[in-house]
């Protein structure tokens, strides 16, 4: 498809991978005459089912006679579906992680500094009495030394080593700079089925209706007859492609449960048996069953997650009468059917299977007017189908916990990273399975959150305690006053040891009537249920708004949205192009969410030490060229070269080799450039490598074979003792710097595993202690150092001594000092500032602030 276009006449089998990451083929039908009656405006969201959207592919198409398929275009260009997937690549949404921005920041800082060395020099070289060329280049040097032009590229070093790692992990980013949000993951969202549990479920048996009660579970499904077989072979969206079933996973395993055939209609008579477009049939392999072999699925309302259904339009061959299979979440069924049909131990048995973390699904029917034709039957709304229909029973079905999911789980909890699950099913299944995987400790309570609106236009906000002795918590506020919770604090629960559980209405009236609870609720909430995609959505945005940095892990297309607006989103999809969110793992399972949170800490750590290296290598060099130009001299093209090209280069191709540490830790990275510890380990580096230069100079002077320069007005006066001991000295500071900010665990591997990094760094300290005691002639020469004159070297011992307390110092203040978070915390005056994230315990405080009813 090339354009966004609405189906007003056939059916279509499309591929969407490419959009949504989903592998099934999705089924499309016909937009309804009366789905935009009134007010209603078409909605490419809640009419999904009925349009074919740009960058898909149309796998078949069905139609009945000469009427061909037929499509209304709506979208074309970057306004279609695909379109706006390429703008957000292209232009993607401004994050808050603020890298760039502070990097410019520190350029200026930077600048400010070259600027007062530029007048400084030039005062200098002018007293000096220099020519007015020596004092321009001179003066233009000082400031291209002090403000390194690469600075900002430093920052993406780690990103890119990063992601070349986690592609041979076979996780694919399309947006390295979302590599580094990983590092600081403060918690994780996951879907449950196909991410938590494994995507294909097992049915494990139905029951059935009967006389207002249920009969006992039935494991032999070929057995059933009736109408719970009808429903079962015809109330799906499977196509067939060749001889191959195509469509969702939990319809094929119903069907094929039945044992029944499906057959696509070859030809125009075939269709015209049953008096519509081109259909599909299901028959029965049962030769016992003389009433019903073979019928014809006429129209298709598809599955939505909104309306947690989806129902079929059948007539049986040879028989006039039309009948209407609905199937969906039984809270959502029950509420269609009338009343009398269903059983009354209905919420007794549905509760105890949701609590062994059984999958269920609602089947029910409706017998529609046997005078309808296809062009009536066309016509029909879809709630005049689905209503006033008759209970038949459930199927029970049984969804596996994949293998690694709680060894992930465990991972993630040991590093101080919650785990949420967020998803379309039954509120106490997700109870179970988040308890089986440990997402839900065994130590915990779980407060399951009950919210409605009563006729008067009140909310009513019941919390109750699950798989304990029951409390009722209850307050009331009106959509338009003010009302404060009471205050209780003597009832409140444990907080530590606590978390909530809320389904998809509740989280709804939270959100419009209790903006300040809601989010209490959403940060203290672990298991979300019988959300929709668009408030798995909001519940994503929820928390990254009270100052959270979100991951989200999913694999289905209603997860997409909420994997667009998390700061990290993995899509575990196996389709061959997913662009619906920023990470995508090949691996089908939640393994690749501690590779992510590894690699987005070393990233993070090594782009920020690449960029304090970067920083400090120019301000040791400005130094440097400060101090010579005071002496009259100054770096010969040598030295440069040699600083630019071995020293600097070295670190910049292997500092970002350092592979990710083990295992994830509870201390999280800095993550951004202006926070205390970065600014106060780069602000003491430079002081402490100022300090031992200038010490340096002064066990110079002090040898009594010193004699100072003279300096030539008309030479670059290279070739002294001030320039042979001051550059020798500050290509050791260069070394030093780079092993400094290198640093190891709890974010890195140890330097000496990254070997190329290891033997670079041994060989150039090798090659400057060859220079600094032994230095060959022609070296000396080439490098424009004069010999030093000293007695059994102990001028070289000393600066030698000077180096290893250099080193010393330098390391306490970076491993002790930087580290110590009680130090930052007093340098960043972080105890007078406002916090800006929600603390769990603040959002487990909600109990303290509603009246406590015990029932």
């Amino acid at each position: 498809m090339t354009c966004d276009a609405a189906l007003i006449q056939g059916n279509c089998i499309v591929n969407e991978s490419m959009l949504t990451g989903e592998s099934v083929p999705i089924t499309k039908v016909p937009l309804p005459n009366t789905s935009l009656g009134g007010s209603q405006n078409l909605s490419t969201t809640e009419h999904s089912r009925h349009i074919l959207f740009c960058g898909t592919e149309v796998i078949e198409t069905k139609y009945y006679g000469n009427d061909h398929v037929k499509a209304v275009v709506i979208q074309t260009g970057f306004s279609t579906a695909k379109g706006m997937l390429v703008r957000s690549i292209l232009y993607p949404k401004p994050t808050e992680f603020k890298l760039y921005q502070d990097s410019i920041r520190y350029i200026l800082t930077l600048a400010s500094v070259a600027f007062i060395g530029f007048v400084f020099t030039i005062t200098q070289l002018v007293i000096a009495g220099f020519s007015l060329e020596r004092i321009i280049i001179r003066g233009l040097d000082i400031i291209t030394i002090a403000v390194p032009p690469p600075l900002p590229a430093a920052l993406t070093i780690g990103m890119v080593y990063a992601q070349f790692r986690l592609k041979k992990k076979s996780i694919y980013c399309i947006s390295p700079q979302r590599i580094n949000f990983g590092g600081n993951i403060d918690v994780v969202c996951f879907d449950k089925t196909g991410t938590l549990t494994e995507d294909c479920l097992d049915l494990m048996g139905i029951q059935l209706s009967n006389d207002s009660r249920f009969d006992k579970l039935q494991t032999d499904f070929q057995s059933v007859t009736g109408l719970f077989a009808y429903c079962m072979a015809t109330c799906h969206s499977l196509s067939k492609i060749g001889s191959e079933l195509v469509g969702d996973p939990i319809d094929t395993k119903m069907f094929e449960a039945t044992g029944w055939t499906l057959e696509e209609a070859s030809t125009v008579e075939d269709a015209a048996n049953l008096d519509q477009m081109a259909p599909t049939t299901v028959k029965s392999s049962n030769t016992n069953e003389a009433d019903v072999h073979e019928i014809g699925i006429l129209r298709q309302f598809p599955f939505s997650s909104r309306l947690q259904r989806m129902s079929v339009i059948t007539r049986t061959v040879g028989n006039e009468n039309l009948v209407a299979f609905v199937k969906g979440s039984p809270e959502m069924i029950t509420s269609l059917c009338t009343q009398e049909t269903v059983p009354t131990d209905f919420k007794e048995v549905l509760s105890e299977y949701t609590k062994q973390g059984f999958r269920v699904l609602a089947l029910a029917y409706k017998p529609l007017d046997s005078s309808l034709k296809w062009h009536k039957d066309m016509q029909l709304n879809r709630d005049d189908v689905e209503s006033e229909l008759i209970f038949l029973g459930l199927m029970v079905m049984q969804n596996k916990l994949k293998q690694q999911t709680e060894p992930v789980i465990s991972e993630l909890h040991s590093a101080n990273i919650k785990t949420v699950m967020i998803t379309g099913d039954n509120i106490l299944t997700a109870i179970n399975v988040a308890q089986k995987c440990n997402l839900v400790t065994p130590y915990q309570k779980i407060y399951q959150v009950h919210a409605n609106v009563s006729g008067d236009d009140v909310a009513n906000i019941c919390l109750t305690l699950e798989h304990a002795a029951v409390e009722q918590m209850t307050s009331h506020k009106s959509k338009n006053d003010n009302v404060q919770p009471h205050s209780q604090s003597d009832e409140a629960a444990e907080l530590p040891n606590m978390c909530y559980a809320v389904d998809g209405s509740s989280f709804e009236i939270l959100r419009e009537y209790y903006p300040e609870e809601f989010k209490k609720v959403v940060v203290g909430a672990k298991v979300f249920a019988r959300m929709s995609p668009i408030q798995k959505d909001q519940c994503v945005e929820t928390l990254m708004e009270v100052g959270l940095t979100v991951g989200m892990c999913g694999d289905g297309a209603n997860d997409c949205g909420a994997l667009k607006t998390a700061h990290i989103g993995i899509s575990l999809s196996e389709a061959e192009a997913s662009v619906a969110s920023p990470f995508t793992s090949k691996t089908p399972d939640i393994s690749c969410v501690p590779e992510v949170i590894k690699e987005g800490r070393c990233a993070l750590t090594t782009s920020f030490g690449m960029f304090k290296y970067m920083a400090l290598y120019s301000m040791i060099q400005f130094v440097t060229a400060m101090m010579l130009n005071t002496f009259g001299t100054y770096f010969g093209d040598i030295h440069f070269l040699y600083i630019d090209i071995f020293l600097c280069t070295s670190v910049v191709l292997f500092m970002g080799r350092n592979k990710p540490y083990t295992r994830i830790s509870v201390q999280k990275p800095v993550k951004n450039l202006m926070s205390a510890p970065i600014i106060f380990s780069f602000t003491s580096q430079t002081v402490i490598q100022t300090i031992f230069q200038t010490i340096c100079y002064y066990i110079l002077i002090a040898q009594p074979w010193f004699v100072p320069l003279d300096p030539d007005l008309d030479s670059k006066n290279i070739l002294c003792y001030e320039t042979t001991a001051l550059v020798l000295y500050s290509f050791f500071q260069y070394v030093i710097t780079g092993y400094l900010f290198t640093p190891g665990k709890p974010f890195r591997t140890p330097i000496y595993k990254n070997k190329p990094y290891a033997i670079s760094f041994m060989l150039l300290t090798f090659f400057n202690l060859m220079m600094l005691f032994f230095p060959p002639e022609p070296f000396n020469t080439f490098f424009e150092f004069v010999e030093i004159p000293s007695p059994k070297k102990i001028f070289q011992v000393e600066l030698f001594a000077l180096l290893l307390v250099n080193v010393v110092v330098s390391t306490l203040f970076e491993r002790c000092l930087v580290t110590n978070k009680k130090l930052m915390d007093i340098v960043a005056c972080r105890c007078f500032r406002k916090k800006h994230k929600l603390s769990y315990a603040e959002a487990y405080g909600l109990l303290t602030e509603i009246k406590c009813e015990t029932t």
